[in-house]
């Protein structure tokens, strides 16, 4: 279940973390709803990711390869 954003929920006094900091409340961050929005379109999957990170690697070898030559 989702929490809604930024919302303050008490910290149960009895957990062993929230008793160790002495926490009253917690806080959950979360990345906003228009954010979401707004990035949903460029979000990669690992293949995708596993593909851009292997590109630009190639693309520096390439360029280091030229520059290296000059």
């Amino acid at each position: 279940m989702k929490l809604p954003h930024r919302h303050p929920i008490p910290a149960d006094p009895k957990a062993q973390l929230a008793a160790e900091f002495g926490l009253e409340k917690v806080f959950f961050a979360d990345e906003p709803l228009w954010y979401l929005r707004l990035t949903a379109r460029f979000r990669l999957t690992w293949r995708r990711e596993l593909a851009t990170v292997a590109t630009v690697f190639v693309l520096g070898l390439a360029l280091g390869f030229l520059l290296g030559r000059l």
